[in-house]
């Protein structure tokens, strides 16, 4: 006995036929399970304790089984009715218009009680009322580093810690001309209360910095490490 060799233009299409039919499944399934968990939803919410800033809630949820299960939540009080997002976080990209001269970025360090430690995050804010996210990005940057932004992007509508609190941010992408007069000598303009550092980084030497300041003591915020993690991974 002796297997039936078929020519490899036949094999080769058989194969192909294969894999779309696989691809074409798990795609189905996949789809199925997004209709399943797109089904899920909050019923009923119980307010257990609340301050001027935020409260703690007990949600009822449908499952994806439509079995009812319960979840302890944090959500802010501040957010202004009718926006979508409680705040912005701000990505500065600090450029120059001399030849030569790195893009950097600024990155923000202060005590955060929650985690008993100096966290490095991005500048970051909440959005006033009457006011978008570009306002409040250009802002808060403003407020929290002394940088005048000349331009504001919303990048994205993004969840800060899902499993937790329904936070949700605007990422704004602020575009500063390090060279215009009003950034010569850039001044904070902090709360009462506010104590932050500031500190500008080339964007390429950004994960290796936030490393640094990691060995330190730091907690560097997730969505600035992914950050400087995904400029790490598209030069290799």
């Amino acid at each position: 006995w002796r297997p039936l060799l078929l020519p490899a233009s036949i094999s080769g299409r058989r194969d192909l036929a294969t894999r779309i039919r696989l691809e074409a499944l798990s795609l189905e399934s996949s789809r199925g399970e997004m209709d399943a968990l797109q089904q899920c939803r909050v019923v009923t919410r119980q307010v257990i304790a609340e301050t001027p800033w935020a409260r703690m809630v007990t949600a009822t949820y449908i499952d994806p089984s439509g079995q009812k299960r319960r979840w302890d939540l944090v959500e802010r009080v501040t957010r202004v009715e009718g926006n979508k997002v409680d705040g912005v976080v701000i990505f500065a990209k600090l450029k120059s218009r001399q030849a030569g001269v790195p893009i950097r970025t600024v990155v923000v360090k202060q005590f955060r009680p929650p985690m008993n430690c100096v966290t490095v995050e991005l500048p970051a804010g909440l959005v006033a009322d009457q006011e978008k996210p570009e306002e409040a990005a250009i802002r808060e940057l403003k407020e929290e580093t002394g940088f005048v932004g000349s331009s504001a992007r919303v990048a994205q509508i993004t969840c800060t810690s899902p499993g937790l609190c329904a936070d949700a941010a605007a990422l704004v992408e602020v575009e500063v001309d390090v060279d215009a007069p009003e950034n010569k000598q850039s001044e904070q303009n902090l709360d009462t209360g506010e104590f932050i550092e500031t500190e500008t980084v080339s964007l390429k030497s950004l994960r290796s910095r936030l490393d640094e300041l990691t060995a330190e003591g730091c907690c560097v915020f997730t969505g600035l490490y992914g950050i400087a993690l995904g400029m790490t991974l598209s030069l290799e």
